[in-house]
C-alpha cells in the first residue's frame, strides 16, 4: 500500500474516470492470528492506468495464494489474462509509434533539402541598388513562408511524438540536430522580415511603381555547408563475448550482420557462435536469408562401393529474385516468434541487408522486446567478394549492389568485430605451424646418434636420476 500511495496521483486530476478492480490477497501471520485484505479496488484517470499497471506487474512481488471461490478464482485468471493483453498491446504501440517517428523525420529532412536550396544568395547581392535587393529579398520570403509554416508544424508534431515514444534516449542525436535547425528556421525567418522591412523603408515608393516583383537573375548556388553530426556508436566485440565485459552486457542481445556476397558475413557469424559457447554461453540462434533458397534436387552419382550410379537427393542454393521479399517476410515472421517465445537471449541475422528496409522491420521488433541490437558490416572489395561467394553471384551483380548500398542509420549501434577476425587468424596460424608428425622423426634422429656412439664395442647405458640430474653410466660388454 505505500508503494501505491507513492506512485499514484492526486486524486484531484481532471480526466475521464476508468474503474479497475484489482484482487490482492495479502497474508500476514502473527502466532494464530491472521489478517486478510481484499478486494482492493483503485479508481484513478485513464492516462495513469499505465503507471498502476507497470506498478503491480514489475514491483509488487506477491504470490497470492490460490482462491477457493470459483468466481473469484475466474476473476483473477480474468485480469491475469487482461495484464498479459495490456503488454502485448504497448509492445505494438511502441512498434507504430516509432515507425511514425521515422515519417516525421523523413519529411523534415525533406522541408531542409528545399531550405538549403531557398537560402543561396548571389554573390553580387552586396553591389546591387536597394530596389534590386529588395526584390529579390521580397520574393525570397515569398517562397519561405510556406516552407517555414510547414516545418513548424512538421516539428511540434516530431518532438510531440518524441516526448512520448519510450526509448527517445536512444534518439538523443535526432533531438539536438533537429532543435539545432529549429533555431536556424526562425533565425532565417526574422532576417528575411528585417531585411524586407529596412529596405522598404530605403525605397519608399520603389514598390508603387515597379509592379509585381521579379527573381533577380541567380547564379550557380555554392555548396550548402556541411553537417556536424556525432558519430554513431562503436561497439568492440570483446567487451560482448569476452570478460569482463560480458558480465556486464545486456542480457538480451540481437546482431545484425551486413554486406556484400562472399564478404565473411557466415564466417564472422560462426566465428561469434563459437566464441560465445567457449565462454560458457548456450550457442546463440542463427537465421540465415539463403536458407530459403535452398531447394531439394536429384542427383545421378555413382556409388564408390558398387561402382552403380544411383540417384540421390541433396540440397543445394537456387536463387529467385522475385521470392525474396516474400522470404525476407517469412524470416521476419520466425524472428518475431523467436523474440516472443523467448528460448534464445542471443540470436545473430545472417543477410546482405544492402537496403535499410530490409533489416529496419528487424531492429524495430528487437528494440520493443527490450533487446539491445548491434549492426555488424562486414566490408571487402568487389574482386574478393566475386571470388569467395559460394552462391554463383556474378562480379557484375556484386558490383551493382555495392555501388547502390545505402549506409545504416547513425542511431544504431555499430559493432566491431576485427578483433576476433584478428584472434581467428592467429589461431589458424598457430595450427599451421605445429606438426605432430615432427616429433617422432627427432626421437628417432636422437637414437641414430646414441647408436653411433657405440662403435665396435657394445655399450650398456644406464641412466639414472637423482636430484634432478641424469647421471650416464657406461661399461664395455663382457659377452
Amino acid at each position: 500500500l505505500v508503494l501505491f500511495h507513492e506512485y499514484l496521483p492526486p486524486p484531484s486530476s481532471p480526466s475521464i474516470p476508468i474503474g479497475l478492480t484489482f484482487y490482492i490477497c495479502i497474508r500476514m501471520n502473527w502466532g494464530r492470528h491472521s489478517i486478510f485484505m481484499r478486494h482492493l479496488e483503485i479508481r484513478y484517470k485513464s492516462h495513469h492506468t499505465q503507471t498502476i499497471m507497470s506498478i503491480i506487474l514489475s514491483r509488487v512481488c506477491l504470490k497470492p495464494e490460490v482462491p477457493q471461490d470459483a468466481e473469484e478464482a475466474a476473476r483473477l485468471q480474468q485480469l491475469q489474462a487482461a495484464a498479459a493483453q495490456w503488454q502485448k498491446v504497448q509492445q505494438q504501440r511502441t512498434g507504430l509509434q516509432y515507425q511514425a517517428l521515422m515519417q516525421q523525420h523523413e519529411k523534415l529532412q525533406q522541408i531542409l533539402e528545399q531550405y538549403q536550396q531557398l537560402i543561396q544568395q548571389p554573390t553580387n547581392l552586396q553591389s546591387m541598388s536597394a530596389e534590386m535587393q529588395l526584390r529579390h529579398y521580397e520574393m525570397q520570403q515569398q517562397q519561405f513562408t510556406p516552407l517555414f509554416q510547414d516545418w513548424d508544424c512538421s516539428f511540434v508534431l516530431w518532438y510531440e511524438q518524441f516526448q512520448t515514444y519510450p526509448h527517445k534516449d536512444q534518439l538523443q542525436d535526432y533531438e539536438r540536430q533537429w532543435k539545432q535547425w529549429q533555431e536556424q528556421m526562425n533565425a532565417t525567418n526574422a532576417h528575411l522580415q528585417e531585411r524586407v522591412a529596412t529596405l522598404t523603408a530605403m525605397v519608399p515608393f520603389a514598390s508603387k511603381d515597379r509592379g509585381p516583383p521579379t527573381a533577380p537573375p541567380l547564379p550557380p548556388p555554392p555548396q550548402p555547408p556541411p553537417r556536424v553530426e556525432k558519430k554513431p556508436e562503436i561497439k568492440n566485440i570483446d567487451d560482448i563475448l569476452k570478460p569482463p565485459g560480458r558480465s556486464s552486457r545486456p542480457e538480451r542481445i540481437v546482431i545484425i550482420m551486413r554486406g556484400l556476397p562472399g564478404s565473411g558475413k557466415s564466417h564472422v557469424a560462426k566465428l561469434i557462435r563459437d566464441k560465445e559457447v567457449d565462454c560458457g554461453g548456450a550457442p546463440p540462434r542463427v537465421l540465415v536469408l539463403d536458407d530459403y533458397f535452398m531447394t531439394e534436387v536429384e542427383k545421378v552419382e555413382k556409388d564408390p562401393d558398387t561402382g552403380r550410379r544411383v540417384k540421390t537427393k541433396v540440397l543445394e542454393y537456387e536463387y529467385e529474385p522475385e521470392m525474396e521479399d516474400t522470404y525476407r517476410n517469412s524470416m521476419l515472421k520466425t524472428f518475431k516468434k523467436t523474440l516472443d517465445d523467448g528460448f534464445f537471449p542471443f540470436i545473430i541475422l545472417d543477410t546482405i541487408n544492402d537496403r535499410v528496409k530490409h533489416f529496419d522491420q528487424f531492429w524495430s521488433a528487437a528494440k520493443t522486446k527490450g533487446f539491445e541490437v548491434y549492426l555488424a558490416e562486414i566490408t571487402a572489395d568487389t574482386q574478393t567478394c566475386a571470388k569467395r561467394n559460394v552462391h554463383g553471384r556474378t562480379l557484375k551483380d556484386i558490383m551493382k549492389m555495392s555501388n547502390n548500398w545505402e549506409s545504416s542509420p547513425r542511431h544504431m549501434v555499430r559493432l566491431d568485430v576485427r578483433s576476433l577476425l584478428q584472434d581467428a587468424a592467429i589461431e589458424e596460424v598457430e595450427m599451421e605451424d605445429f606438426n605432430p608428425d615432427d616429433e617422432p622423426k627427432e626421437l628417432k634422429r636422437e637414437e641414430e646418434e646414441e647408436g653411433d656412439l657405440v662403435g665396435h664395442e657394445k655399450l650398456t647405458f644406464i641412466a639414472t636420476r637423482f636430484q634432478n640430474h641424469f647421471h650416464l653410466y657406461v661399461f664395455p660388454s663382457t659377452t
